[in-house]
């Protein structure tokens, strides 16, 4: 069975094409976007947090 840490490695890694390619669409240079990837998998990692705790706590009492 799979742990949680390999769950983690694997969000990771679907993660990051995701922010490298949203980062160098939307910056004209290469240097803004490098500047700018920390800051996008914070917050791509943080929304992807909060839905997941709200699909688990609509989950709980809603359904």
């Amino acid at each position: 069975m799979i742990g949680y840490l390999a769950y983690v490695v694997l969000f990771a890694i679907g993660t990051l094409p995701i922010v490298v390619v949203t980062s160098f669409l939307s910056h004209a240079d290469d240097r803004g976007a490098f500047r700018d990837l920390p800051r996008r998998a914070m917050v791509f990692v943080g929304s992807c947090i909060a839905l997941a705790a709200a699909l688990v706590l609509m989950g709980l009492y809603v359904g």
